[in-house]
């Protein structure tokens, strides 16, 4: 279980880092998608949302950010709103090798007759700049009975002219307790930056099985797209 200190401390903390030191990077970011997805979740079931979010990092490494997003999704069938809080710390090992360590409450709107929101923690490692190997346990995943450790691998692969793909994949563990041991992931995305657009069509796979511990559809595959402005 995380114990709720761990996160007082860590927000005590990222206050006390704005107080003592310069922010080395502020950004803010808005724009509108087809869908909030969590992960491989559509948490929206593919009903247009819009989204706002900022990120402050600071000299020291540490960093702090809220992403919000808002829909007019049918509370009975989806969770329309929500928002991501975190805390962070990103450290250097070399000039290629990083870890990074992040605590983000997930606090969502009551729907479905259902209170949605949990905390998780994630410790990550980047082998370069284009690469993330991440490890997080979430404490009482989307508010079910049961915990879960989740390992995740994503990397980016520069194309010519503002162009990307990147491409993710996830394996999530279950405790016991809960009605399926595990569930796997897969995203490939293709992304398009000019100036300050950010544009993204995601192709989303997930278990079948997932229909057995969340009330969503499955859609195989899932799409997503998403246009994003930053606006500072």
């Amino acid at each position: 279980m995380l114990p709720k200190l761990l996160l007082q401390y860590l927000l005590i903390l990222t206050l006390v880092n704005c107080s003592l030191g310069h922010a080395a990077n502020v950004q803010l970011v808005a724009g509108v998608q087809s869908s909030q997805f969590l992960n491989s979740v559509n948490l929206t079931e593919s009903t247009p949302t819009a989204f706002i979010g900022g990120d402050w990092s600071f000299d020291n490494g540490s960093y702090t950010g809220v992403e919000c997003y808002l829909s007019n999704a049918d509370s009975s069938q989806a969770i329309a709103n929500g928002c991501d809080i975190y805390v962070g710390y990103f450290k250097e090992i070399n000039q290629t090798n990083a870890i990074s360590i992040q605590l983000t409450r997930h606090q969502y709107s009551r729907a479905i007759n259902t209170d949605w929101d949990f905390t998780d923690l994630s410790l990550s490692w980047h082998p370069n700049k284009t690469s993330i190997l991440s490890l997080t346990f979430a404490e009482n995943w989307l508010d079910r009975p049961y915990d879960t450790f989740s390992i995740q691998a994503e990397k980016l692969i520069p194309l010519a002219s503002g162009f990307g793909l990147n491409l993710s994949a996830s394996f999530m563990e279950f405790e016991s307790a809960a009605p399926v041991s595990n569930l796997t992931a897969a995203k490939a995305a293709f992304t398009f930056n000019h100036q300050r657009w950010i544009t993204e069509l995601a192709f989303i796979y997930t278990d079948d099985d997932q229909s057995n511990i969340l009330p969503f559809d499955i859609n195989q595959p899932d799409v997503l797209l998403s246009i994003a402005y930053r606006l500072y």
